[in-house]
């Protein structure tokens, strides 16, 4: 018989909040698992009456699948043990979350590459539309056209003059947006730029708990520019003078400003507090003034310390966080 302090429960920890939270966890519980079993007991119906073809699928998606089942199956088995007051510690469900838990998070990579025929197979479901561009993918199965229709073809190309350029690639060109649908658009391209900056880089690095990836990549042409700025830098601060630079020093200077280098640039961080009523699209003119400008240039902003700490004392930083947060 266990001794009466081990089962006491300290219940100072133990808020009233907590408490009706857990209950009304515990009341859904029921509701959703008879939805789920209903949701399980159609889909069993439809495949033994030949209704929902499971053939010809992808073994990856079973992968996937099974693998997921196995995750919750362990875990309902945890909590299981937890709700009876038996102790969890080495047991061997753990060690299956953890192998499970690691195979979905490797074949993130596969899903991407895999993420063209898995939208093929679950959108279209058997249905293809002659005209639908999703339809003209590399196919192996027709390389070995026969020569009949390879015939046919040549004929009915030669009757006609007017050139149909082919079919060969899965892109929609979608012409009637609306304006607040393109400002969404601009407003979503801004804002992953914003997450992919080197200030959201450190902010990862700061608050995600895993272990740091470090990556370290040797280019000799950008070895060989450091090599010459490093140079030229410390000449300029020997004998005080200002070193003029051609248009090919000032190019080459402008590419070390890459991805790798998040000690020196700070990016714009002000999208991330946008909305789409802040989004203003402006048309292009196909004036004088267009030419100038392209012909010698516009001047490009970059963001430095100081404009950091601008950013910082507007308030920005703050909703920066919890953006990521969200994420």
């Amino acid at each position: 018989m266990k001794n009466e302090a081990e089962m006491t429960i300290d219940t100072e920890d133990i808020s009233s909040e907590d408490v009706e939270e857990t209950i009304r966890l515990l009341k859904e519980i029921p509701t959703l698992a008879s939805g789920v079993s209903d949701t399980i007991q159609r889909l069993m119906t439809r495949i033994q009456n030949d209704e929902l073809s499971t053939e010809k699928g992808l073994s990856f998606l079973d992968l996937k699948n099974h693998t997921f089942l196995s995750y919750v199956m362990n875990l309902t088995y945890l909590m299981q043990q937890k709700i009876s007051g038996k102790k969890i510690e080495d047991s061997p469900a753990i060690e299956r979350i953890v192998e499970s838990r690691t195979v979905l998070e490797k074949v993130r990579p596969i899903h991407e590459k895999l993420k063209y025929q898995i939208d093929k197979f679950t959108t279209v479901s058997g249905n293809i539309d002659p005209s639908d561009p999703l339809r003209f993918r590399p196919n192996p199965d027709n390389l070995g056209a026969q020569e009949e229709e390879e015939d046919e073809e040549q004929e009915e190309g030669a009757k006609s003059n007017v050139y149909v350029p082919p079919k060969i690639s899965a892109a929609h060109f979608e012409e009637n947006d609306t304006l607040e649908e393109r400002k969404k658009k601009l407003l979503e391209r801004a804002q992953k730029k914003a997450l992919n900056s080197s200030v959201m880089y450190e902010l990862r690095k700061e608050y995600e708990t895993g272990p740091e990836e470090i990556k370290e990549t040797i280019d000799p042409y950008k070895v060989k520019l450091n090599k010459e700025m490093k140079e030229r830098l410390r000449y300029e601060e020997e004998y005080m003078t200002r070193l003029p630079m051609t248009k090919k020093q000032k190019h080459e200077a402008r590419q070390l400003m890459t991805v790798t280098n998040f000690s020196m640039k700070f990016d714009d961080v002000s999208a991330l507090d946008m909305g789409t009523e802040d989004i203003t699209i402006k048309r292009r003119s196909s004036g004088r003034k267009d030419k100038f400008a392209k012909k010698h240039g516009k001047k490009k902003a970059f963001y430095d310390q100081r404009n950091f700490l601008s950013v910082l004392k507007n308030g920005k930083w703050h909703n920066s966080v919890e953006l990521y947060e969200k994420v």
